[in-house]
């Protein structure tokens, strides 16, 4: 059974003060007869309801006279709730939260295919992919009774094909030989994609690591999972945890704990803080401000445009937040745009710095995401900070163009095509763009470092610049990837 939603009042007299949901129905309004009273001349009697209906929580306004707010948009109709939304009656905040119920276990999700949507548990050490007496039946985009294995060995679990004809894909990549996989993951076979829970990490809403208490899993990353927490305030943070298949992997403990540490130095307003770093929970953790309006990730998903000025804008705050961490020779291990956030004025932050695995050209479906990285962190360099300039420069081009730099191929090959390849031009695909955008964003894809801006300073002034629709210098011809320069 589900843990009890809460509300939490963020303004008003009973600030910080949380209420669980324990009914299937509640009332908010002046009312002292109300479920939850709201002391607040402007809230009516009877001012909204939130309530149980299919499995979900939703809010409606029960014809009050000022009418409700959910997420600053007036409430015309009822709307399902989701963890963080806030819901405004009178000159009353309230923000709603659900702290999720363990988990059924470890277990594949179909998300697309003719079986989607649907679970499959995987109850065993062991599961088989395939068709009619395997242990998970995807039907007919099976190539046979025994398609591809999951096991759990020393700590890990891993996928492979039962046999080389037996066509499987993870993260886009084909699966020739065994490989780890995690929470998050993709498994493609035929038409059918089956996304990968595992059920240690999983099941850990509404637990407890010092002071903080997770409620619901929100991403998944290279190196673990993020939860939305709470402090022993009821303030929103976000908690990343190392993935279970790596905690005897010291290694990657490493990197995790010297990441967080590394970032935590870093006391910049464009740098997402760490509140603390631990191990004395189930996993090793680190607690992080809570940042609201999403990620950039977010926002190409939904195919959401902004004008060449705002994508400046916001490569101007990544620019500042990169300055400050150089000056802490502490680099990026992974900048794409599930590491850059908002806040609530629209400003972006950079996270993760050192807390993302790096591409790994020998497994490339199990390292970093080798659409953002640079030439050299293709051929297994280490990212330095003028990796990162050219991680950025990729991530403006997506933004401004709409267009996947490389496209959308499998990682190995979407790794190589910077090495070789090119890109059209900005203002081949958009004349409007202005030159000196399409020289500055040229200059950060240049092919080797020394092409680059030589210093994270340097680039911000020539943001700047561009921003303010001054002249860019051009990179010197045959250097860049971008066109044929």
């Amino acid at each position: 059974m589900d843990h009890p939603p809460t509300l939490r009042f963020i303004t008003g007299e009973n600030a910080g003060h949380m209420v669980l949901i324990e009914k299937p129905r509640v009332v908010l309004g002046r009312n002292e007869t109300a479920d939850v009273t709201v002391a607040d001349v402007k809230t009516s009697r009877e001012h909204a309801a939130i309530s149980s209906r299919d499995g979900s929580w939703w809010v409606e306004d029960l014809k009050s006279r000022n009418g409700t707010l959910l997420n600053g948009n007036a409430l015309v109709s009822s709307a399902q709730l989701r963890s963080g939304d806030r819901i405004k009656i009178g000159l009353i905040e309230l923000e709603f939260d659900i702290v999720a119920a363990p988990a059924v276990g470890t277990r594949l999700t179909v998300v697309e295919g003719p079986l989607a949507p649907a679970e499959r548990p995987i109850a065993s050490t062991l599961a088989v992919i395939g068709r009619g007496g395997s242990t998970i039946d995807i039907g007919a985009d099976a190539a046979g009774a025994e398609h591809a294995q999951i096991r759990l060995r020393e700590g890990a679990w891993r996928l492979r094909p039962c046999d080389p004809g037996c066509k499987t894909w993870l993260n886009g990549d084909p699966v020739g030989v065994e490989v780890r996989i995690k929470t998050g993951d993709r498994i493609r076979i035929g038409a059918t994609v089956l996304e990968f829970i595992d059920g240690r990490i999983d099941q850990l809403g509404g637990q407890s690591i010092d002071d903080y208490t997770l409620a619901t899993r929100i991403g998944a990353g290279t190196l673990g999972v993020v939860y939305r927490a709470r402090d022993s305030k009821g303030a929103p943070i976000a908690m990343k945890l190392l993935d279970p298949a790596l905690r005897d992997d010291g290694g990657a403990v490493a990197r995790f704990m010297n990441g967080a540490r590394y970032q935590s130095r870093i006391d910049h307003p464009g740098v997402v803080k760490v509140l603390k770093v631990s191990q004395s929970g189930p996993l090793p953790s680190a607690a992080m401000e809570w940042i609201p309006n999403g990620s950039l990730a977010d926002k190409l998903a939904a195919k959401e445009r902004l004008n060449v000025k705002q994508w400046l804008s916001m490569a101007k705050d990544i620019a500042a937040a990169m300055t400050a961490a150089e000056a802490q020779r502490v680099y990026h291990h992974g900048l794409r745009p599930r590491n850059i956030l908002f806040d609530a004025k629209g400003a972006a932050l950079v996270s993760d710095f050192a807390m993302s695995a790096p591409f790994d050209p020998l497994h490339p479906s199990e390292g970093g995401d080798s659409r953002w990285i640079s030439p050299e962190e293709a051929g297994g360099s280490a990212a330095d900070g003028q990796a990162n300039q050219f991680s950025l420069g990729l991530i403006l081009y997506h933004c401004i163009t709409g267009k996947a730099p490389f496209g959308e191929g499998d990682h190995a090959t979407v790794a190589n095509a910077r090495i070789g390849g090119a890109l059209p031009t900005l203002r081949s695909i958009d004349p409007d763009v202005p030159q000196a955008v399409e020289n500055l964003i040229g200059r950060l894809l240049a092919r080797t470092r020394a092409d680059r801006f030589p210093d994270w300073s340097a680039a911000r002034a020539q943001i700047e610049a561009a921003l303010a629709g001054k002249d860019v210098a051009a990179p010197a011809s045959g250097t860049s990837v971008l066109g044929a320069r």
